[in-house]
């Protein structure tokens, strides 16, 4: 198409239209999208339309529909009639329209049909291999055709509004945008009036159209607009958009998914661009979609993606995922939970695949939920399992395990402890149900634990239990029972040996408490067991007491006691008759021997 100024007049409604093979006609599928000041895109089929921020003041319903109406039979279409509403819509900033055409059209041109008056206007477009790029004026139909002979109108389906001297309308340049009469009109080839400003619409032809120095996607005004077939104009660079064409549509040298810009864009049908490389994504088509001679699960891509309802691709395989719909899902003869791949999954509501075989895991509901006839606990599959809040299942019956809630769980009408179930369990802190009955266990928490209004050593149950560290319940009253510990431990004012409860009872080692006061029992260990700082036979308390074998305390002193073993029993250094004080005269000196005794020279003869 021409890009020189050029005398316009409005296209008539009859163009000779030329022969050829049956026209496109559209599918009548429509799309939705509401767009707001923030822009946005929406496609079908041949169709893309871009909404640039800020076209719309106010979020908008856009539908795009592919009709399976004609153009009016004078006009050679190369796409679909598309329908675009609402009727009547007009922007701020002119929407860009791409289209998809037939191969081998000739003079391709955007018609688009009038907003007050009946036809269709020819807008003309750029026109990079079989993809057409214009702005649109406003929403109405329209359509790509065969351009010859159509006069050109700009998007606004009129011009600048001047007049000619022979009655002609002239069009707006890039420097006439200025007046207001030019507001969303063409000012050239590729260039459309906004806001007093030319900006560019043409993205494609490699010429500055609205004149500011930057060519196609350079220009911040073709930001969101085609660049070529598969190509778009981001950030002041060409992206590649169309990823599976094996074309290079933005001209960086790389092509379809070994281009970056094609990262997580579609490569074809089932295909994904992925790390560079093409990705089967749809495992359940038998068709190679990434074109790596590997179909649906024996490609890696396809790796836990779905092969088909109730199927996933696990192990370059298809295993069974839905193992409760009867079917043969992953097609290895093996249905539900038949299939080895079932295992451990689910078989429906309260239900599991284990083994080759059905489970009921739902054992309260009252369900035979694994089809076997039998219901909850009477199902072997649930002993051992919960059959509702405080009951287990357990031979084929419901067992109540919580017994302080107050409830019959088991709904045997016995409720907590008085249910032979809940025998020897816990009925709450510090409290066991023992023979039906609660029975208090702790007894030194201050607490009735077993409600029967009775704390800790007053109720029957503490007698003989602990009441806490060195203390024991004893006829309904705390008893000191560790005596050598420096503390007061049934709480009565008074330590160890000076508590009643401690005579007779240990001090420590080598100790007891008689009569309120530590005595020494130990004499041979060499300590001071009571702490008075008499050791052994020199503390009064050892009085008559052995000191070791053989050898008694007599008089705060050692006095061996045996005097035929053959040693010095209390480690005065004199054994048997030599230690003639202990071992006098006459005493008998021999364990084998009878008839000897020491004699005056303290020897035993």
């Amino acid at each position: 198409m021409s890009t020189c100024k050029v005398r316009v007049a409005l296209v008539s409604a009859m163009l000779i239209a030329g022969c050829g093979s049956s026209p496109p006609i559209g599918s009548g599928e429509s799309v939705k999208k509401t767009i707001g000041r923030e822009g946005g895109t929406i496609m079908l089929d041949e169709m893309t339309l871009v909404i640039a921020p800020n076209a719309l003041a106010d979020p908008t319903d856009i539908t795009l529909t592919s009709t399976t109406a004609l153009p009016p039979a004078d006009f050679t279409n190369y796409t679909a009639l598309y329908r675009f509403e609402p009727p009547g819509q007009t922007f701020l900033i002119a929407p860009t329209l791409t289209a998809t055409f037939q191969n081998g059209a000739k003079d391709p041109a955007l018609f688009w049909s009038r907003s007050s008056a009946s036809g269709f206007d020819n807008l003309g477009g750029g026109v990079a291999g079989n993809q057409l790029t214009s702005p649109v004026p406003h929403f109405s139909l329209g359509f790509v055709g065969d351009g010859t002979n159509a006069p050109l109108v700009d998007a606004s389906g009129g011009t600048d509004g001047s007049v000619e001297d022979d009655g002609s309308i002239a069009a707006c340049t890039p420097a006439d945008c200025i007046k207001d009469s030019c507001a969303n009109l063409s000012c050239g080839a590729g260039c459309l009036c906004v806001e007093h400003v030319p900006r560019e619409t043409d993205c494609t032809d490699g010429v500055d159209n609205d004149g500011n120095g930057t060519t196609d996607c350079l220009d911040d005004s073709c930001t969101n607009v085609a660049c070529g077939t598969g190509c778009l104009c981001l950030n002041h660079l060409k992206f590649e958009i169309r990823c599976g064409d094996g074309i290079d549509n933005d001209g960086d040298g790389k092509i379809d998914c070994a281009d970056d810009d094609c990262n997580a864009v579609t490569c074809g049908t089932g295909c994904t661009c992925t790390s560079l490389a093409k990705a089967e994504i749809t495992c359940s088509d038998g068709v190679d979609n990434d074109g790596d001679g590997k179909i649906d699960c024996l490609d890696p891509d396809c790796a836990s993606k779905a092969c088909g309802t109730g199927c996933t691709c696990a192990g370059l395989a298809k295993f069974e995922s839905n193992c409760s719909d009867g079917i043969d899902n992953d097609g290895d003869g093996k249905i539900d939970c038949l299939d080895p791949d079932c295992n451990n999954i689910t078989c429906g509501t309260g239900c599991t695949c284990l083994a080759a075989g059905k489970i009921e895991t739902n054992c309260a509901n009252g369900l035979d939920d694994n089809g076997d006839g039998k219901i909850d606990c009477l199902d072997p599959t649930c002993n051992g399992s919960t059959c509702g809040n405080g009951c287990t299942c357990l031979s084929g019956g419901k067992k109540e395990i919580t017994c302080s809630d107050g409830i019959d769980n088991d709904g045997n009408n016995l409720t907590d402890c008085a249910d032979p179930a809940c025998n020897n369990v816990t009925c709450g802190v510090g409290c066991t149900c023992t023979a039906g009955v609660k029975e208090e266990i702790i007894c030194s928490d201050g607490i009735d634990n077993d409600g029967d209004g009775l704390t800790d050593c007053l109720d029957p149950n503490c007698n003989n239990v602990s009441c806490g560290a060195g203390c024991i319940c004893t006829g309904g009253v705390k008893e000191e029972n560790s005596c050598a510990d420096g503390l007061d431990n049934d709480g009565d004012g008074l330590i160890d040996c000076l508590d009643p409860n401690c005579n007779g009872g240990s001090c420590g080692s080598g100790c007891t408490c008689i009569g309120a006061v530590k005595v020494e029992t130990n004499c041979s260990d060499n300590a001071d067991n009571d702490g008075d700082g008499l050791i052994d036979c020199a503390d009064v308390n050892c009085a008559g007491v052995t000191c070791g074998t053989g050898c008694t305390c007599t008089a705060l002193q050692r006095t061996e006691t045996n005097c035929k073993d053959g040693l010095d029993n209390d480690l005065d250094g004199l054994i048997d008759c030599a230690d003639f004080t202990d071992c006098p005269l006459g005493t008998k000196c021999s364990a084998v021997n009878a008839a000897l005794a020491c004699n005056a020279a303290h020897l035993c003869m």
